[in-house]
């Protein structure tokens, strides 16, 4: 991939949303546009999954000097998808279990007697807050120094709403017809978008949605730097027409620079959660279509472990790319 060339242009810098991008990128014809590139190019990247299995077959012929038939070769597929998704589901199950003890909406409530023990526990307990306090990532000192000067009591404020949010979420919602939800409006994520639930600089959509996520992945997608340059591939990183002449996914952020003092090209962590979510949900079905016709069964409960799952596959075949937009900085390349 080449950046800054005529065919994909170099991202303005956006972090301001200065430009009009956010206005056009939830229009019905612009979100038609982008997951037709989507659906188009899954069907490569899926076919790609469990490939260490079926190279193990090409290694059989080799040395044997035997021929694996179309048969065996599918069913080496199937075992490795199948295997990739069981083993996320199990690394998934492991971590959920940390955050569901700490983000308890009753277990919050009782903070409030000592509002300021909940700062030190969340960087203790929580691991996406303990991550980002102990990151060594130059772009993660800006944001350890506000998260140091943000209150305790601001930081339960914003977890209580959150976690409330969820369960109520979770209470209310039709699992059936979430399956078919098709539009924006269907999820009604605004609320955990909203200065309720946020702080700026400090706690946006990138750590809420991974405690969403880990509280209820049916539900909630985790929205990360890999799923977004996972759909930043899977829509031909093109920009769609869009002011900035640049992907929706992906921004320049010119104020942070790599360890060899290149610009980086960051996720956009200004992404809107609810058109994140209806492409996750769409991807969602296809995962279950194409499972369907392999005969591996998927699970609701666990719909946007797949995806996760899938997207991060997606990053796995760009790697050289990733190292380029992270302005081949050798420690984020796994980001």
């Amino acid at each position: 991939m080449q950046i800054g060339t005529k065919e994909r242009p170099m991202l303005i810098s956006n972090l301001e949303k200065s430009n009009n991008d956010f206005s056009h990128i939830g229009e019905d014809k612009h979100i038609a546009s982008v997951f037709k590139d989507i659906e188009t190019n899954f069907y490569k990247y899926f076919q790609t999954m469990g490939n260490d299995t079926a190279s193990y077959a090409e290694q059989l012929e080799s040395v044997f000097s035997v021929k694996i038939s179309a048969t065996s070769r599918n069913k080496q597929q199937v075992n490795g998808v199948k295997n990739l998704f069981v083993d996320a589901i199990a690394e998934f199950d492991k971590e959920k279990v940390k955050y569901c003890k700490f983000f308890d909406y009753e277990s919050l409530e009782e903070f409030y007697d000592d509002q300021n023990s909940f700062k030190p526990s969340l960087k203790r307990e929580c691991p996406i807050i303990n991550r980002c306090v102990n990151s060594k990532r130059s772009e993660m000192f800006n944001w350890q120094y506000l998260f140091t000067e943000t209150a305790s009591f601001d930081l339960l404020n914003i977890f209580y709403n959150l976690i409330g949010f969820a369960d109520e979420y979770k209470q209310n919602c039709d699992l059936k017809e979430y399956a078919s939800f098709n539009s924006l409006e269907d999820f009604n994520f605004n609320y955990v978008q909203g200065e309720e639930c946020t702080i700026s600089g400090v706690i946006s959509m990138g750590i809420n949605s991974n405690i969403l996520y880990y509280t209820s992945p049916g539900l909630f997608p985790i929205r990360s730097r890999r799923d977004l340059y996972g759909l930043y591939f899977l829509s031909d990183c093109k920009p769609y027409d869009l002011p900035s002449k640049s992907s929706e996914f992906l921004m320049i952020d010119d104020k942070i620079k790599s360890n060899q003092h290149n610009i980086k090209m960051e996720y956009n962590y200004f992404y809107p959660y609810n058109i994140y979510a209806l492409y996750s949900l769409r991807i969602y079905r296809l995962i279950q279509q194409k499972c369907s016709q392999l005969g591996i069964d998927v699970v609701d409960k666990y719909r946007y472990v797949y995806v996760h799952t899938f997207l991060n596959h997606v990053c796995s075949q760009h790697i050289k790319q990733i190292k380029t937009m992270l302005g081949n900085d050798e420690d984020n390349i796994y980001f």
